[in-house]
């Protein structure tokens, strides 16, 4: 299962239900819609939750808002 690391102050924002998109720069991943991913907290390796990618945007560096 491919994984996604968040600091353990967003991933309380993840479960939360405050936080529902994130951004990645030079992902090498292959991450597309309908992936299942493991969320882990960075500091710790813990696997705190399941995702499943609903939409993919790719945009250029100057493009982010």
């Amino acid at each position: 299962m491919k994984t996604l690391k968040f600091r353990k102050f967003l991933a309380e924002e993840i479960l939360g239900g405050r936080k529902n998109v994130t951004w990645r720069l030079f992902d090498d991943k292959d991450l597309s819609v309908g992936d299942t991913l493991g969320l882990v907290v960075w500091e710790s390796g813990e696997k705190f939750a399941e995702a499943k990618i609903v939409n993919v945007r790719e945009k250029k560096l100057g493009e982010i808002e």
